[in-house]
């Protein structure tokens, strides 16, 4: 379904086909990666859990990055722009559907109700399970820190470094491929090192500040030497983040019965930034759209915010 949206859009220029292709598209797009999410929760021990996820994150970060050489060697061609993406993820889903057997549940172990059970108990109370909340505020704070540097850094070489568009995106891919490896090793060691010190607050907190401190580095850099540094603390900060995060969210789950659903809503937290985000950055930079310190400054703040939320978990390490 997804594919068929994506196609849609590559063949019309006519926004009002565009816009709902495109959301019904990234919906479907979304409920597959939230189906997918659930694997390791529900097939991977917990003391392992820190490693897979690691490994899946640095899967996701190449794939973001192969997106993104994708998009620059197809950017002529619309149609095969937005076609190629969803069909190697179908290509790379087929051996999963054929070697993955998902666990057994007996009927009461399978949340019971109609279809108006699966919006009726959609979200979580977090006052009946805190730790479940605040790790959700803690994701959403992060998501929107991550959301306001990578979709706006672009327009940052260009407008305060003062880079023409072309030579712009030239610099995007370089700070893209020296991130890489960077983004490999903490994907993989991060998770190790949660699984094998047992664990996850710790390192999440320390991954947000040096989130926070990257962002506040990039917002006062005057040159691309000094961005490009604040660009590889980041990445540093981002591939930990989001390697840890994934399991303490998978430990603060209220019910294994549930656990699909949960894992969608902590989906939710890094999804709607991406709305957010768009939505008001452009007022935040202002009319020359190069107030980047307010911006990052702003997004450096929630992180720290979200780092100091760790200690109100309870229950895990």
């Amino acid at each position: 379904m997804a594919t068929a949206c994506f196609y849609t859009i590559g063949v019309t220029e006519n926004a009002a086909i565009i816009v709902p292709a495109y959301v019904v598209g990234l919906t479907f797009a979304q409920a597959g990666f939230n189906a997918y999410a659930v694997i390791p929760v529900e097939g991977i021990p917990a003391n392992m859990r820190g490693r897979v996820m690691g490994f899946m994150g640095l899967c996701g970060a190449l794939a973001m990055s192969a997106a993104a050489y994708i998009a620059s060697a197809f950017v002529g061609n619309t149609v095969l722009l937005m076609c190629i993406p969803p069909f190697l993820a179908i290509v790379c889903i087929i051996p999963l559907l054929l070697l993955y057997k998902d666990p057994q549940h007996s009927h009461d172990e399978v949340p019971q109700g109609g279809l108006l059970s699966i919006f009726t108990n959609f979200f979580v109370n977090p006052i009946k399970h805190p730790n479940f909340g605040w790790v959700w505020l803690a994701r959403f704070l992060a998501g929107i820190a991550m959301t306001s540097f990578l979709n706006f850094f672009v327009l940052y070489l260009i407008i305060r470094l003062h880079n023409d568009p072309e030579t712009a995106g030239k610099l995007a891919g370089r700070l893209s491929l020296m991130s890489a490896p960077i983004s490999i090793i903490f994907f993989t060691g991060s998770g190790w090192l949660s699984d094998k010190l047992g664990v996850r607050r710790p390192l999440v907190a320390l991954a947000a500040v040096i989130m926070a401190g990257a962002l506040v580095m990039a917002a006062l850099s005057s040159n691309f030497t000094v961005f490009t540094v604040a660009w590889c603390l980041f990445a540093m900060g981002q591939a930990m983040y989001l390697t840890v995060d994934l399991a303490l969210c998978a430990a603060v789950l209220p019910s294994e019965a549930d656990a699909g659903k949960d894992m969608a809503v902590f989906g939710l937290a890094l999804n709607l930034p991406t709305v957010i985000v768009p939505a008001l950055a452009p007022t935040i930079l202002g009319a020359q759209n190069d107030n980047y310190p307010l911006l990052w400054g702003i997004a450096a703040v929630f992180c720290f915010i979200g780092a100091l939320l760790m200690p109100l978990i309870k229950g895990v390490k």
